[in-house]
């Protein structure tokens, strides 16, 4: 079994209710399901000049565990699209189940037999979301994503291959541009297996927090918020907080990309201005050596300039609180910072914090609670 596709979500195919004789009959199909993702390209500082490209895939949740405080597979809804050629797609959502530990499928199935299967998590970034064929669902689909935020802690992925298997580790063949899933009807002793595939839809900063060593020694500092707020560009034209994506696959059986082109997005000229986004809220102390790792995913293309605001407490050593709810606000500019012209999805861009005192050589003892945080 590849190392890459770890996590077994156990899913439940709904039984349709038919309303009469005439209408057909659903039938009863469980499935197990395991996603998986690339990891993020990722940028280095512009010293470098280097890439670091994406080694294989990885469980969705594994990603997601990189970061503090983000959702779990048991939050995270996969919203499908079960497409027959000449048919109306099936629209269903993979969602947890806590009474049973398992994942259902909020659909009915009409028939059994082969499914091209389309979407994309986490459900809730997007207000709505709809599917058509690329020439025919088996050729492709272009699927459109409306309501996307600009800025969110989500790493929102769409599917990029799709396999049925005979048991829950026989993922042989599993590639990109292969959407085909077989159905078989299930008695409940027996179940479907579904082996997906995700890519990155945005952008992503990994936003790094140490303290430094001298400061550590006298003060303890409690991370409780952290936001980011994307500005506009060198033209001063605002961006909107709400964007909408349009996604064209092609299928194909040679293991490449069913991307078209580029996912092309565009503004909600209807939403607001965009604001601060809230990406963690809670309680993580900073430490010296290990730092503690946040997520800032972004439509690329959209922004390049950010405003970054950290919320925190101060301690002494005593565990005695002396700052409440200090801010510090950070503008970072991706294009000065890793020198480059274009920002493509899938890139993730990491940025590290050190938290130190106002002043370095000489403290006083507001220094000392109200420090900085400062870009490496």
């Amino acid at each position: 079994m590849r190392k890459a596709i770890a996590i077994i979500i156990a899913a439940v195919l709904l039984t349709a209710c038919s309303r009469d004789s005439e209408e057909v009959r659903g039938v009863r199909a469980s499935f197990e399901v395991q996603a998986s993702a690339p990891w993020f390209s990722q940028a280095q500082h512009v010293s470098t000049r280097s890439w670091a490209p994406p080694t294989g895939y990885y469980s969705y949740e594994e990603i997601n565990n990189q970061f503090e405080g983000h959702k779990s597979m048991e939050n995270t809804s996969i919203e499908t699209f079960f497409t027959k050629d000449g048919q109306a797609p099936q629209q269903g959502t993979f969602f947890y189940d806590q009474r049973s530990s398992r994942w259902k499928l909020t659909m009915d199935i009409k028939q059994t037999g082969n499914y091209n299967i389309y979407g994309f998590l986490p459900k809730d970034e997007a207000a709505s979301a709809s599917i058509v064929a690329n020439s025919s669902y088996s050729n492709g689909a272009v699927m459109t994503l409306n309501g996307l935020s600009t800025v969110t802690p989500s790493d929102i992925c769409f599917i990029v291959g799709a396999k049925d298997g005979a048991t829950n580790d026989d993922d042989s063949g599993l590639t990109t541009g292969q959407f085909v899933v077989n159905a078989k009807e299930t008695n409940g002793s027996n179940s479907n297996y579904i082996f997906l595939l995700f890519d990155h839809l945005y952008a992503a900063m990994r936003l790094r927090y140490t303290i430094d060593d001298s400061y550590n020694a006298l003060r303890t500092v409690k991370l409780r918020k952290l936001e980011l707020k994307a500005l506009p560009d060198n033209d001063g034209t605002p961006i909107k907080a709400k964007q909408n994506a349009v996604i064209t696959l092609q299928s194909n059986d040679m293991g490449e990309s069913p991307i078209v082109g580029s996912v092309v997005f565009t503004p909600d000229d209807s939403s607001a201005d965009a604001e601060m986004e809230p990406l963690y809220e809670g309680e993580v102390t900073l430490g010296t050596s290990t730092p503690v790792n946040f997520m800032g995913s972004f439509i690329p293309g959209s922004a390049a300039y950010f405003k970054v605001r950290t919320t925190y407490d101060v301690y002494d050593k005593q565990g005695n609180l002396l700052r409440e709810g200090s801010t510090a606000e950070n503008t970072i500019s991706l294009r000065d910072i890793f020198g480059m012209s274009t920002i493509e999805r899938g890139h993730m861009f990491s940025i590290t914090f050190t938290v130190q005192p106002t002043y370095y050589y000489v403290l006083s003892g507001y220094d000392l609670n109200k420090p900085t945080m400062e870009i490496e």
